[in-house]
């Protein structure tokens, strides 16, 4: 399957051609303004700089909002440290009780020489299914240093622009990790089955969507794989739809001129936070 590339890349954006709509939107409300960039958790440095109307938005923000500030050194440990605690079981226990034999062998010769590879028998399978895409975002060229996010916030913190978090670590670890995560061996069992060449043929159907600033056509090639499996799509409700609201409202009360980055599917569909903005009583339209 290979939902799991576009979930765990989750939601992508990359610059686009001068002429060509963005993978952005502007929300108006008496006199206020919000910008919503898409944005991917990995990419490449000839991607920037980005496209001029990205680069004025940002410049005229008074704030610059984003799911997690990850640019934030402080930000980022409290995340490894929340990753570690909840990804790993407890001493005495190994992700080998809970998988077959022959998917420990798989995973083991996938994770190859990963940093994390010592470290495979403790991690419940969320973490270890995160693990194995790391190693193949890597081998498509994708690195998380270079992600649009980072890229945007670098550049606020260098220029001290007020920065604001719509979410917590602990909401993000929450989804992936731990006893209480609703899909933990799903994402496991999908890992091992996606390969380098699965995840790039997702890149290059998203980017195709992404490039036409269609995001009709990138939210079904996201939901093509799963949009019949009950699993996937509570995942969905939890991944997405429940965060799309949680970031709306915490913009629909804002005031002043922000600039907001979010992976890209969080402003797709009816339940984006674009649609939710307008239903707010905002005018959104899409930047051409």
């Amino acid at each position: 399957m290979k939902s799991l590339s576009m979930l765990l890349i989750l939601l992508l954006a990359v610059p686009c051609l001068a002429d060509d709509p963005l993978f952005m939107w502007t929300a108006e409300k008496d006199g206020n303004t919000i910008n919503l960039l898409g944005s991917i958790h990995a990419g490449q440095s000839s991607w920037y700089p980005l496209d001029d109307r990205i680069e004025q938005a940002f410049a005229q923000a008074d704030t610059i909002a984003c799911e997690i500030n990850i640019a934030d050194a402080s930000m980022a440990m409290k995340i490894s440290l929340l990753v570690m605690q909840e990804g790993m079981y407890p001493s005495g226990e190994s992700l080998r009780d809970h998988i077959e034999p022959a998917t420990w062998d798989t995973l083991q010769a996938r994770v190859g020489s990963s940093p994390l590879a010592g470290m495979l028998d403790r991690m419940r399978p969320g973490l270890a299914a995160v693990t194995v895409m790391q190693g193949m975002m890597a081998e498509v060229g994708l690195d998380v240093s270079q992600g649009v996010d980072m890229h945007i916030l670098t550049r606020a913190m260098e220029a001290e622009q007020p920065i604001v978090s719509l979410e917590t670590p602990a909401d993000q670890v929450a989804i992936l990790f731990g006893p209480d995560a609703v899909i933990d061996a799903k994402l496991l069992e999908e890992a091992l089955q996606d390969t380098p060449a699965d995840m790039k043929a997702v890149l290059e159907d998203l980017l195709a969507a992404w490039s036409a600033g269609d995001p009709e056509a990138m939210d079904k090639v996201y939901r093509a794989d799963w949009s019949d499996d009950d699993q996937m799509v509570e995942f969905h409700e939890t991944l997405l739809v429940d965060r799309n609201r949680g970031m709306a409202d915490g913009l629909v009360e804002r005031r002043g001129n922000w600039f907001v980055v979010v992976g890209a599917l969080h402003l797709c569909g009816d339940e984006g936070v674009p649609a939710l903005l307008d239903e707010a009583g905002w005018k959104v339209k899409q930047v051409r």
